[in-house]
């Protein structure tokens, strides 16, 4: 039943037109536990609520075009995770970030806007969520979609999983984004951990063009004008023409954005030295180069 219910929603996305002059979507804030309010983006529509949550580093503005597709035919709600987008960011401890607890924060969602058994839709680490409440509460949700997120992932344990060193370093990698976006929030810089990692590209590798630049932080093309546009926008980098290419364009960092580095730096080396706490320097030397030989075997093509 559930593989038919996804089916059908994203052929029918498929095919539908998206709409050039569609209204930017409605923003809600809806409190889902004590001082955290989430943000909740509502695109209209009617008929079968469908509610999209974005993969790790993203927020529900990452389904905009998407949405609009959706909603001539169903009632299209997105929501931004804890600590992304406009929503509110608690202490990164495991207890406010576990699975169970973003699970919570949609339920709550759907409590307060009155959704009745949405089908949820979920992008890579979102499965963890869908999950959660599937599991849990199969009778609060019509279906559930696993878009790109029908992973081992969804459902891993490390406390009663056998030892999985690819599902290990993403749960890392998550918890270092969420390190680092509460030191971002603690300095009140209002930029989330894919803008950092932008600068850093620019501020350690120098000019590059976009394309360049949303491959070296696993963007698509679309996504990454977004990112560049706020960040032009605050005055942290700018588009220059390319020497040897005049329809080509070079991002680079401006005055202010080097300046900016320089202050990301400390938060950066805290990051890192935090997670590297409990390792002694021949530990932290073996794990960097045990990362070192894997990056290498992954790349070598032969």
């Amino acid at each position: 039943m559930l593989r038919a219910i996804a089916s059908a929603v994203f052929l029918l996305a498929s095919l539908l037109p998206l709409c050039a002059q569609s209204a930017p979507p409605k923003q809600l804030f809806v409190e889902v536990d004590k001082d955290v309010k989430l943000e909740v983006l509502d695109w209209g529509g009617s008929g079968q609520s469908i509610i999209l949550l974005a993969g790790l580093g993203f927020d529900a503005h990452n389904f905009d075009g998407f949405a609009q597709k959706l909603a001539t035919h169903f009632h299209v709600y997105g929501i931004s995770r804890r600590a992304y987008g406009a929503s509110s960011m608690p202490p990164p401890t495991g207890e406010n970030y576990s699975a169970h607890r973003l699970a919570d924060d949609v339920l709550a969602v759907m409590e307060s806007l009155q959704i009745v058994r949405p089908i949820l839709v979920g992008h890579s680490i979102a499965g963890e969520e869908l999950s959660a409440i599937g599991i849990r509460h199969p009778e609060k949700v019509a279906g559930l979609v696993y878009l790109d997120a029908g992973y081992p992932y969804a459902y891993y344990d490390p406390a009663v999983s056998a030892p999985d060193a690819m599902l290990d370093s993403s749960l890392v990698r998550a918890e270092i984004v969420r390190a680092m976006e509460a030191e971002l929030a603690a300095k009140h810089l209002d930029l989330r951990f894919t803008q950092f990692l932008i600068l850093k590209r620019l501020a350690r590798l120098g000019p590059m063009s976009a394309s360049e630049l949303a491959r070296s932080v696993e963007l698509d093309g679309g996504a990454m004008t977004r990112q560049l546009d706020q960040l032009e926008r605050k005055g942290y980098l700018r588009r220059c023409p390319h020497e040897q290419d005049r329809r080509a364009l070079r991002i680079e960092l401006t005055d202010a954005g080097n300046a900016l580095w320089q202050e990301l730096t400390d938060c950066n080396d805290r990051v890192l030295r935090a997670a590297q706490r409990s390792l002694d320097e021949t530990e932290q030397a073996q794990l960097h180069d045990y990362l070192e030989r894997v990056l290498h075997a992954l790349r070598d093509k032969n």
